[in-house]
């Protein structure tokens, strides 16, 4: 089924991607694995349209969560923006979901460097959840084409003529 088939999927997946970030020293390499989870999805269409979404989002907002991070001057400056950051992030989310990652990216910078204000490492966190956003990405769109894919468009077809010919029946009801 293609429910099973995007299940097995994920799972061989991810845990391919959790088993090649074990050895790595970096303590956010799961980001990898988090981003490959959240971006394949059932066929690859809709896993390529995430894909795009999902990075461009996280790049867009681990250069704003480090600028903010970077520009306020305390722990309670960052606090003041995070809560309608954060606010405005949770009520995009049905309206764009590049715009909620980009959104939940700056927050989760901002929340790193909370202890710390006004350091250069917002920026290497912002561009380390980038890069591993973009690996997990590319990851997923592998998966999605590699592990049984699903091409919707091959369902389409018979679809859209099955939707053709019943209208065509119906109208020729009405004459």
């Amino acid at each position: 089924s293609p429910v099973a088939r995007h299940a097995a999927r994920i799972g061989l997946a991810a845990g391919l991607s959790t088993a090649a970030t074990l050895p790595w020293p970096a303590g956010h390499a799961y980001w990898m694995t988090i981003s490959l989870i959240l971006t394949l999805q059932p066929d690859v269409a809709q896993t390529m349209a995430r894909a795009a979404e999902r990075t461009g989002g996280t790049f867009a907002g681990a250069l704003l969560g480090a600028g903010l991070a970077l520009l306020l001057p305390s722990p309670m400056a960052m606090a003041a923006v995070l809560l309608p950051l954060a606010t405005v992030t949770a009520a995009l989310r049905r309206v764009s979901y590049g715009v909620h990652v980009g959104g939940a990216t700056a927050v989760i910078v901002v929340l790193l460097e909370v202890d710390h204000p006004g350091q250069a490492e917002a920026l290497r966190i912002g561009l380390e959840r980038a890069g591993y956003t973009l690996a997990g990405g590319a990851m997923a769109l592998v998966a999605a084409v590699a592990l049984w894919p699903d091409w919707a468009g091959e369902r389409l077809e018979p679809v859209l003529r099955a939707a053709v010919a019943a209208h065509l029946r119906y109208a020729a009801l009405g004459l």
